[in-house]
């Protein structure tokens, strides 16, 4: 029963994934085409709020030799190309500006690296699922870790929120 629930849990985490890939690629492409889409905190929140979940399902910290191994190379390769990408619109767009950096270009560096950190995460469900078929038990681990760490995420964004704000009376 608890490994059924397991796997929903993980199968709501990629649903939600898929979501957020796809409205990552379109906000991401917005901006590449010279819309200037500002959603303040929101896409940020709603980032962390579906990566926290994936990415305590890793099986450690260093997802590069564990999860994103058991890919499929043509996943491997996007997911460099997205480093590699991402790196470059920093450089490009931050460090090496004919000028003071505009929100639109924080806002194409931060949708590249959401885009890549998010393709990452995608690699962590496909390896824990992966995993799951010859080790349940694993799947069970995993999936405790990831509560664990999204409580505790969750209980720290919840204290920031409790705090008060610099300048309320």
């Amino acid at each position: 029963m608890i490994t059924r629930l397991a796997y929903v849990y993980v199968y709501m985490i990629a649903a939600l994934m898929s979501l957020l890939l796809a409205g990552l690629l379109v906000f991401h492409i917005g901006l590449l085409t010279g819309h200037h889409l500002q959603l303040g905190g929101h896409l940020f929140a709603v980032f962390f709020g579906i990566a926290v979940p994936a990415l305590g399902l890793a099986e450690d910290r260093n997802i590069w030799a564990h999860e994103v191994k058991d890919c499929p190379w043509w996943i491997r390769l996007f997911l460099g190309f997205l480093f590699t990408y991402t790196i470059l619109v920093m450089i490009f767009k931050l460090a090496l500006g004919t000028g003071p950096a505009s929100p639109d270009d924080f806002a194409l560096v931060g949708s590249s690296f959401m885009l890549m950190f998010s393709v990452a995460c995608a690699c962590v469900l496909y390896a824990t699922l992966k995993s799951a078929r010859s080790n349940p038990p694993n799947l069970r681990k995993r999936t405790q870790r990831s509560l664990l760490s999204t409580t505790a995420v969750g209980a720290f964004y919840l204290f920031l929120l409790v705090l008060p704000q610099k300048g309320s009376h």
